[in-house]
């Protein structure tokens, strides 16, 4: 007879004791790959209550106002629990808040609106190491990167523009220079002021935001 595979084990954090009891029940009802090994609010005692029950995947209901609090708590979960995946269930859009869990050690995000099957679907994926995240994250920070890159562009004069597009095309100072009818250093400089006034490390991001 096949060995049974290993359940996989979840542990829910919600700070509302109905969304957590009903977030529990809708995991494990009639499923018998999944296991819940514990549950509680997004506090110092539901982590150490974590980190000894060492769950395949960390459900946790996140809000705006607590946002730092449940973040820094998932930090040290993934600190103490090896192998753990941690998924956000929350109801923002805010794309301030959505970076900040892109930016975590979050290994998913879905809105709280997302289907039951859609949910269980999203956690067997983290457990197998696929990240997950809404489309609603993707989308917002698509567009915030094209805003800050139009945004960067109509800070450029036409002749800053030009010096970029030239050194997007391999001139050197003094060829640039040549063609603009500048001194070397009168280029060397208004580079400089470009790199600096666009908060740059380097020529390449320079010409990459301008001309991508």
């Amino acid at each position: 007879m096949k060995e049974m595979e290993r359940k996989l084990k979840l542990f829910v954090m919600d700070d509302s004791d109905i969304f957590r009891a009903g977030l529990a029940e809708v995991l494990i009802r009639g499923r018998e790959d999944f296991e819940l090994s514990g549950c509680g609010e997004t506090s110092d005692e539901a982590e150490e209550l974590c980190a000894t029950a060492a769950p395949d995947v960390l459900v946790v209901h996140a809000s705006v106002r607590e946002m730092d609090k449940h973040l820094q708590i998932i930090d040290r979960i993934k600190k103490k629990v090896e192998g753990v995946r941690v998924l956000v269930v929350a109801e923002f859009t805010d794309i301030e808040y959505l970076l900040k869990i892109a930016a975590s050690r979050c290994d998913g995000y879905v809105h709280s609106s997302v289907s039951e099957d859609s949910l269980v679907r999203v956690i067997q994926n983290l457990a197998n190491d696929v990240y997950i995240f809404d489309r609603t994250v993707i989308d917002k920070v698509l567009l915030l990167q094209d805003e800050r890159r139009n945004a960067r562009r109509t800070e450029f004069s036409q002749r800053e523009r030009r010096i970029v597009e030239m050194m997007g095309e391999g001139r050197s100072n003094a060829a640039i220079a040549k063609e603009l009818n500048l001194s070397a250093g009168t280029v060397k400089n208004i580079i400089s002021d470009m790199l600096k006034r666009n908060h740059f490390k380097n020529r390449t991001q320079l010409v990459n935001a301008l001309l991508s």
